[in-house]
């Protein structure tokens, strides 16, 4: 989940099932749609259940963060995704 935005809800209406799948967290601190807030919150669900969740975060890029190719995360898709569905045998690298 990329910069996940509450949609006028609150985090209840957005519970974890135990046998939800590991979830990979991104947000930009300075995301007016997205806030930091309700990101962690979401963090907090997974890992009251148990389920594996990894976070990461900038510092600045606003809702755009993780656009492919203009967002200011840099390379997240070499640096944080592909690792992550690897670690999760989703993904592997062409021999």
């Amino acid at each position: 989940m990329w910069s996940p935005w509450p949609n006028g809800k609150t985090i209840a209406a957005y519970p974890v099932p135990k046998d939800a799948p590991p979830a990979l967290l991104g947000t930009a601190h300075d995301d007016r749609t997205a806030p930091l807030t309700f990101a962690k919150e979401i963090q907090a669900g997974w890992e009251k259940t148990g389920v594996p969740v990894t976070w990461v975060d900038v510092t600045t890029g606003g809702h755009g963060a993780f656009e492919l190719g203009a967002g200011s995360a840099g390379n997240w898709v070499d640096d944080q995704l592909l690792p992550w569905l690897a670690k999760n045998h989703w993904w592997a690298a062409a021999p």
